[in-house]
């Protein structure tokens, strides 16, 4: 029989790593719960001074982030609401609004016009400023993306603009 954190902290640290192996898309607060959560209670019921959460399982740890792989399978909706498609952009800098949402959260939004990369935001609603100053006459498009952390991807309508 052994005890202590000197023993306990190996153990602990490889059934995470058991875990994360099973589902590299957990992020380090959703090993966290599932780690909590599988635990065999022993001692007083519940969080206790003596075992804390209880022994960690890792059969129960991996089978959860297991089955955590495909829990997910929703895209985010992303849209674009300014400028609205088809509309006329001035020569100055014009505001560009993305938003979107999602059954569990958006992580990040990226915006491209003209078919480049112009910028990203870690929020699931954001307003990116485009200097039309230089931009060539003529239609231009914009399109948004928006991940979640299960890497389901949301795209917008396309929006096209004229300059």
């Amino acid at each position: 029989s052994w005890n202590g954190t000197s023993f306990s902290c190996p153990v602990t640290s490889g059934v995470v790593a058991l875990a994360a192996s099973a589902n590299p898309k957990l992020t380090n607060a959703q090993l966290v719960d599932i780690l909590v959560k599988t635990t065999d209670d022993i001692g007083a019921p519940g969080y206790d001074v003596y075992y804390g959460s209880g022994r960690v399982n890792a059969y129960r740890a991996a089978s959860a982030a297991l089955a955590q792989v495909n829990s997910d399978v929703t895209a985010p909706v992303v849209t674009i609401s300014s400028p609205a498609d088809g509309s006329t952009v001035s020569p100055t800098t014009q505001r560009i609004v993305v938003s979107s949402s999602d059954n569990v959260a958006v992580t990040k939004l990226d915006l491209y016009i003209d078919g480049r990369f112009f910028g990203t935001s870690a929020t699931p609603t954001a307003t990116f400023s485009w200097s039309t100053r230089k931009v060539a006459s003529g239609s231009h498009t914009l399109q948004a993306y928006a991940y979640d952390a299960a890497a389901n991807v949301g795209v917008s309508t396309t929006v096209t603009v004229w300059r």
